[in-house]
């Protein structure tokens, strides 16, 4: 069978780094099938992705070869056609405004015969099922609804190879395992080959071929026996949680009569919410609402109706009063970052904070639980999806403002990461008048870190007690 992707000899090592990410790697994956490559945040999988996929200028030795092609010797537009890569953060990839926009440039990009254009970009919004989504404006999107659009523009390019990087990070449970039907569909009708890294091993167990794991210790890649596949998939099992039902005497937010309208369309309508102290989780499928809800509590979103917290309409208190109690945790963690450094960014969240018990101690502390330390002279830019995810996290805990909304906080880590992220998160909040809300599609969480589980369906919140 012929190989897709080889790799000789390969070695990575960035230039400010004293270690390399990859050492002597040698790894072949045929044509036709679907992998998964698993490892911790910060391992490299990405800049091994964007390699393969010629998106990275960085130097490595060794040879990448596509369809036993040298990398370097492939002209730009014969790559692009049989390369296509999902980027961790959707937002880098989009160039206009609306979805369908997008597909008509990326082929026309690929000198598309103009009179096949129409069909390619219907026949691929059909196949991703976001023919609703075509006119669309890119900013108006959820996170989901991003990485379903740029699953279609690489549908309608047809590419050889399918690379996705953290695809699943912002998608519900059942959009993902609709997802990864149709790209089994192309692997298993089309011929295509499919490359996913992913932290979260839910859905594969019956659909890959083989699963490589990162050694960062050793800077290599494992390809995994049948026995030892079966055995990973086996340990990611976890028992259902339970939640409690809030006493609406606890609440600090309070909803009434709350609305949101996408045109003539609603999508929130809520007569009559509270939400209470602690930590509540709230899901739904992608799109729906979630996000808008947190930046209607935050004061970025309008809204109809009215929203108080303890009492008190929030449109009536003053923006730096209400700030100083009130943070939140972007989607996008780029979005949330102010200085270039890691070392800048950490100083800043130790001016501003609200908490005596951040110091440049407890801050070295925990950047050792997180990994970070050794990155303190990185740009913030340059860390991985998931360094930036615990950063951003950090920062905020620094800051520690009493109700903290967090949007996805847990995409693209790790499960060592999320249970120590999570740890520091339950230990700062568990004040009376302290809150966490979480938007989140990851399902781990250490015992206890939510108290309450706030569900959308039908334009609307109800609490669950299971999960």
């Amino acid at each position: 069978m012929q190989a897709a992707v080889t790799l000789q000899h390969f070695s990575f090592k960035y230039p400010n780094q004293t270690e390399p990410l990859f050492h002597d790697v040698q790894l072949e994956i045929p044509t036709g099938q679907f992998w998964l490559l698993s490892g911790p945040s910060g391992c490299g999988k990405s800049t091994i992705l964007e390699l393969i996929a010629g998106l990275s200028d960085q130097p490595y030795q060794g040879e990448i070869t596509l369809q036993h092609q040298p990398l370097p010797e492939l002209p730009a537009t014969y790559r692009s056609k049989t390369v296509s890569m999902m980027l961790q953060d959707p937002n880098q990839q989009f160039v206009m405004q609306t979805v369908a926009g997008e597909l008509q440039f990326a082929l026309e990009n690929q000198q598309t015969d103009p009179a096949e254009i129409p069909a390619k970009i219907q026949a691929a919004l059909e196949f991703c099922h976001i023919e609703a989504l075509a006119e669309r404006k890119v900013l108006s999107l959820s996170g989901g609804e991003k990485q379903k659009a740029i699953l279609a523009t690489m549908v309608a390019l047809d590419p050889a190879i399918f690379l996705l990087d953290e695809p699943f990070a912002s998608i519900d449970p059942q959009s993902k395992r609709d997802i990864l039907q149709q790209l089994h569909q192309l692997q298993a009708e089309h011929g295509k080959t499919i490359i996913i890294s992913d932290h979260d091993l839910t859905g594969y167990q019956n659909l890959v071929d083989h699963v490589v794991t990162v050694d960062a210790n050793k800077h290599e890649l494992h390809l995994l026996s049948t026995a030892a596949q079966a055995e990973l998939f086996a340990n990611r099992w976890q028992p259902k949680q339970r939640f409690s039902l809030p006493d609406p005497q606890d609440a600090l937010f309070r909803l009434q009569d709350y609305q949101i309208w996408y045109g003539q369309t609603p999508l929130l309508s809520v007569p009559e919410l509270e939400i209470p102290a602690g930590c509540t989780l709230i899901t739904g499928p992608s799109g729906s609402g979630k996000s808008t809800l947190i930046r209607s509590l935050s004061k970025l979103q309008k809204y109809a109706g009215k929203i108080t917290l303890q009492q008190q309409n929030i449109q009536k208190i003053k923006n730096k009063r209400y700030y100083d109690r009130l943070g939140l945790v972007f989607q996008s963690a780029p979005d949330q970052f102010l200085r270039v450094t890691v070392a800048e960014e950490l100083e800043l969240a130790l001016k501003t904070s609200q908490c005596s018990t951040w110091n440049t101690e407890t801050v070295n502390h925990a950047l050792h639980q997180l990994h970070l330390e050794g990155h303190e002279r990185q740009s913030v830019y340059t860390l991985s999806g998931g360094q930036q995810k615990k950063l951003q996290i950090l920062v905020m805990l620094i800051r520690n403002p009493q109700l903290l909304l967090l949007d996805e906080p847990f995409a693209g880590l790790d499960q060592a990461s999320v249970t120590t992220v999570q740890a520091l998160l339950k230990q700062q909040y568990q004040g009376f008048e302290q809150q966490l809300l979480v938007i989140s599609h990851q399902r781990f969480a250490i015992p206890h870190f939510y108290d309450y589980h706030l569900q959308l369906a039908e334009h609307t919140f109800t609490y669950q007690e299971k999960d």
